[in-house]
C-alpha cells in the first residue's frame, strides 16, 4: 500500500473504483434476460479487498454485498488449499449457510491477482427466477428444510484458468425449470464479472497496485472515522425493537416474534437477537441474510452519505447472536422466503432500533434517521400456461415501487421505493403485458386513511390490478395477504397499513373491456372471490378475463398525529391522502361546510381527543415549536440524569422503562378501525396496539404493536 498519495490522484482512483461497480451493474443488466435483473435490478455488484472486506458496493440490494463478502472469506478459508484460488478463476455460490440470503440469490466471485499475489475480488450477486426445488420460483413457504428449495452450492469453481467450466454451468442451469434463462443469466453474470476484473486490473496497471490499495484501505478508514463521529453524538445504551410475522408455513396460525437489539459502546455497535422466537418452518434467516439486513439498516440510517463505501463501518459492528432462532437459523432450516419477507422483517426491526438510538442523539444525527421499512416485498409470482408458448412465469416486481416512512422532520415518500435498494425499479406495466399473459387495469396510489398518520405521515404505496389475457390457466404461487399490521410507527405515530392480494375467477373483465370501459373497482366486478391465506394459497386457476388486485401498503408515520400542522392535513385531504372524516378523527383537524380549515374547531377537537386519551382534561399544553433539544429522546421525551420528563414540562420520574410512567391504553388488533380491517379477524385479535400518553398533556409518546400475550417492550436502556 502506497503512502502519501497526492489528493488529486486519490480522488481520481476513488471515483474510478466507485464507478467500476456502477458499470459492472449496468453491463450485468444489459446482458441478463431475466426481468428480475434486467428490469427490477434485483442484484448487486461489489468490490472487495484481498481478505474479503467491502470498500465499495454498487446501488443494488445492500445485503447482497454482505453475502459476497462472507462468500469470499469462506472461499479463502476452505478453497485456498484445494482446489486453489488462482488468476483466471471464478467461484459460484448460493449457499445460505455460507453467505447467500437464499438459493436464488447466486454470487459470482472473481479473485484479482497482481504480480502473482491476491489483490482483491470483484463480485456480483443476482436473483435467478428458478433454481429448482419443489415449487416454481424456488420460494416455497411449505418447504420443510433447505433440501426442498433447490440446488445449493458452496463456493465452487465455475471458471478455471480463464475457461468456463461447462459442467458446473450445466449443472446449475439443469436444476432449473427455466433452464435456458438461468443458463443465459449465469453466463451474463460471469461475463460482467470478468469485465469488471479487467477494469480493476487496468486501473492497477495505470496507477500502481500500491496507489489503488491505498485508496481502498483509505476509504475504509475514512468511513470508520465518520461512523465513529456520528456515534459520538449519541449516548451509550441499548435500543431494541421487535416485529411480528404471521405463519411459518401454509396452514400454520402462529404469530412469531423477531427481535433485534443494538448496543452502543463508544464507537462500536453490538447486535443481538435476544427475545426472538426459535426457528420454525420457512420463516428463517441464516447469518448471511440477517447480518446483511442489519448492516443495511445501520449504514442507510447513519452513513447514507458514504454511498456504498461501508467496509469501514462494518469493522465497528459486532454480532453476538444466539443460534437456532428465526434470525440466526441453523442448517438445514428452510430459508426460501428470505427475499419476499424474512430479510425485510429483520431490516425493519434493526432500522427501528437504530432510528430510536439516533433519536437520542444530537439534532444532526436525529435528522439523518430514515426509520422503518415495509416488512414484506409486495410483489407476486404468477405461473401457468398459454396455448401459444406453453409454461410461463410472471415475476411481478411492483413491490419495488414501495413507500418510504416518515422521518423526524418530513413526510415519507409516496411510491418511494426501499431505502436498502437504492436502484430498485418497478417495471412499467407495458413490460408486464409484453412478457406475460396479462392486461394492466390500474396502478394508483392508495388512500392513507388513518394508516401511516403522524406528525409527519408515511408515504403511500400503490394498488395494482391485472386481468389474465391469453392464459389457459394461471395460479399465484407467491404474494402477501396480511392479516396483522407489522410496521410500527415511530414515537407515537400510526402503524402502516396492511398489504393484500385478492383474486376473482369467472370475473369476465374482458367483457367489460369489450364494452369500452376499463374496470377500476375490484369489488364491483362479477365473479367468485376465493379467500386467500397469507402466501402461496390455493385458488381456482385463473383464465381469460379473471382478475387479481394487489395492494402495497402505506408506510408508517413519525410522531403523534395530533401534532401535525393543520395546513399539511388540508394538503393531504386535497391530494387524496386522507378523507375529511380521517382528518377529524385521527388528526383532530376540522373543516367547515365550505371545506375551509376551521382553526377554532380544530383546537377544540384536539382537546377532546386528548381528554379521551387520558380520561380527564389535560393539565398542560404540549409545545409544538421551540422545544429544547437538550437530552431529547424521540418526539416528546427528555432523559436527564436517569429521570424522564415530557417536553410539556411534566416531570415523569424514574423507571426502568419510560412506558411505566405514562398513561397506557390497549386496543385489540381486530378493533383498530377501518384502515386496519383484517381478512382474518381471529388472527388480528392475537395482536394489540399499546398506546402510551403523557399524563399531563396527553401527547402520544409511543404506539407499540405487540403480540397480545407479550409484555410491553423496554425499548431504551441508557448506560449508567
Amino acid at each position: 500500500m502506497a503512502e502519501d498519495l497526492d489528493p488529486v490522484t486519490y480522488e481520481v482512483i476513488r471515483y474510478s473504483l466507485l464507478q467500476l461497480n456502477f458499470e459492472h451493474a449496468s453491463l450485468l443488466c444489459r446482458l441478463a434476460i431475466s426481468p428480475a435483473v434486467m428490469i427490477a435490478r434485483d442484484m448487486q455488484t461489489t468490490l472487495l479487498t484481498e481478505d474479503g472486506d467491502v470498500p465499495f458496493m454498487g446501488p443494488g440490494l445492500q445485503y447482497f454485498a454482505t453475502a459476497s463478502s462472507l462468500i469470499a472469506k469462506w472461499a479463502l478459508e476452505h478453497r485456498a488449499a484445494n482446489p486453489g484460488i488462482r488468476a483466471g478463476d471464478m467461484f459460484i455460490s448460493n449457499d445460505p449457510y455460507v453467505g447467500s440470503p437464499h438459493q436464488p440469490d447466486t454470487c459470482i466471485a472473481a479473485p484479482v491477482f497482481v504480480d502473482g499475489g491476491l489483490f482483491g475480488w470483484v463480485t456480483n450477486t443476482m436473483h435467478h427466477l428458478d433454481i429448482g426445488g419443489i415449487k416454481l420460483g424456488s420460494t416455497d413457504e411449505a418447504a420443510e428444510d433447505i433440501f426442498q428449495e433447490g440446488i445449493c452450492l458452496p463456493p465452487t469453481t465455475v471458471m478455471s484458468g480463464g475457461q468456463i467450466r461447462n459442467d458446473v454451468v450445466d449443472l446449475f442451469a439443469r436444476s432449473s425449470r427455466l433452464s435456458p434463462m438461468v443458463g443465459m443469466d449465469l453466463r451474463a453474470s460471469i461475463a460482467a464479472c470478468g469485465r469488471a476484473r479487467d477494469q480493476l486490473s487496468a486501473l492497477v496497471a495505470k496507477y500502481g497496485a500500491g496507489a489503488v490499495k491505498a485508496v481502498m484501505r483509505g476509504t475504509m478508514v475514512a468511513a470508520r472515522q465518520i461512523f465513529e463521529e456520528r456515534l459520538a453524538q449519541i449516548p451509550d445504551g441499548r435500543w431494541v425493537h421487535r416485529v411480528y410475522a404471521e405463519t411459518c408455513r401454509p396452514g400454520d396460525d402462529g404469530v412469531y416474534r423477531i427481535q433485534v437489539g443494538v448496543t452502543k459502546e463508544g464507537g462500536r455497535l453490538v447486535i443481538d437477537n435476544r427475545g426472538t422466537d426459535p426457528q420454525a418452518g420457512s420463516l428463517n434467516c441464516g447469518f448471511g441474510a440477517f447480518s446483511g439486513a442489519v448492516l443495511a439498516a445501520v449504514t442507510a440510517n447513519l452513513v447514507s452519505d458514504l454511498s456504498g463505501c461501508y467496509g469501514g463501518v462494518y469493522a465497528n459492528v459486532d454480532f453476538e447472536l444466539e443460534p437456532g432462532l428465526l434470525n440466526c437459523a441453523e442448517f438445514p432450516a428452510a430459508v426460501g422466503p428470505v427475499g419476499s419477507r424474512n430479510a425485510m422483517l429483520n431490516i425493519n426491526a434493526a432500522a427501528v432500533a437504530v432510528a430510536k438510538m439516533m433519536s437520542c442523539g444530537t439534532p444532526a444525527v436525529r435528522a439523518r434517521a430514515l426509520g422503518p421499512n415495509t416488512t414484506n416485498f409486495y410483489g407476486a409470482i404468477c405461473a401457468g400456461s398459454t396455448p401459444a408458448n406453453g409454461p410461463f412465469q410472471m415475476f411481478d416486481a411492483d413491490g419495488m415501487i414501495g413507500a418510504l416512512s416518515a422521518r423526524a422532520d418530513e413526510d415519507g415518500v409516496d411510491a418511494g421505493g426501499h431505502f436498502w435498494i437504492p436502484e430498485g425499479i418497478g417495471a412499467n406495466v407495458e413490460h408486464n403485458e409484453q412478457s406475460s399473459p396479462v392486461i394492466a387495469l390500474y396502478r394508483r396510489l392508495v388512500s392513507g386513511g388513518a394508516a401511516g398518520a403522524g406528525r409527519f405521515r408515511g408515504g403511500r404505496g400503490v394498488e395494482v390490478g391485472y386481468m389474465m389475457h391469453g392464459a389457459d390457466a394461471a395460479i399465484l404461487s407467491l404474494y402477501k395477504n396480511e392479516t396483522i399490521p407489522k410496521t410500527q410507527g415511530l414515537w407515537g405515530a400510526n402503524a402502516g397499513s396492511l398489504g393484500g392480494m385478492r383474486v376473482k375467477t369467472e370475473a369476465h373483465a374482458d367483457a367489460v373491456l369489450a364494452q369500452g370501459a376499463i374496470p377500476q373497482d375490484f369489488s364491483e366486478l362479477d365473479g367468485i372471490e376465493t379467500p386467500l391465506p397469507f402466501s402461496g394459497g390455493s385458488h381456482p386457476p385463473m383464465t381469460e378475463g379473471d382478475v387479481w388486485s394487489m395492494t402495497n401498503p402505506v408506510a408508517p408515520g413519525h410522531g403523534d398525529p395530533l401534532l401535525r400542522d393543520p395546513d399539511r392535513v388540508a394538503e393531504d385531504v386535497a391530494e387524496g391522502a386522507c378523507s375529511v372524516e380521517t382528518a377529524a378523527s385521527t388528526y383532530g383537524v376540522v373543516f367547515d361546510s365550505a371545506g375551509t380549515l376551521d382553526a377554532a374547531a380544530t383546537a377544540k377537537q384536539r382537546a377532546i381527543i386528548r381528554q379521551r386519551r387520558l380520561g380527564y382534561a389535560p393539565r398542560l399544553d404540549f409545545p409544538v415549536e421551540n422545544a429544547t433539544d437538550a437530552d431529547r429522546v424521540g418526539d416528546a421525551l427528555r432523559h436527564t440524569d436517569g429521570s424522564w420528563s415530557c417536553l410539556c414540562g411534566a416531570d415523569l420520574g424514574r423507571a426502568a422503562s419510560y412506558k411505566e410512567l405514562l398513561v397506557r391504553r390497549e386496543t385489540p388488533g381486530d378493533k383498530l378501525g377501518a384502515s386496519y380491517v383484517s381478512p382474518d379477524p381471529q388472527m388480528a385479535a392475537r395482536m394489540s396496539l399499546r398506546e402510551f400518553f403523557c399524563p399531563e398533556c396527553g401527547v402520544r409518546v409511543e404506539a407499540e404493536l405487540a403480540r397480545a400475550d407479550d409484555s410491553d417492550l423496554c425499548d431504551i436502556e441508557f448506560a449508567t
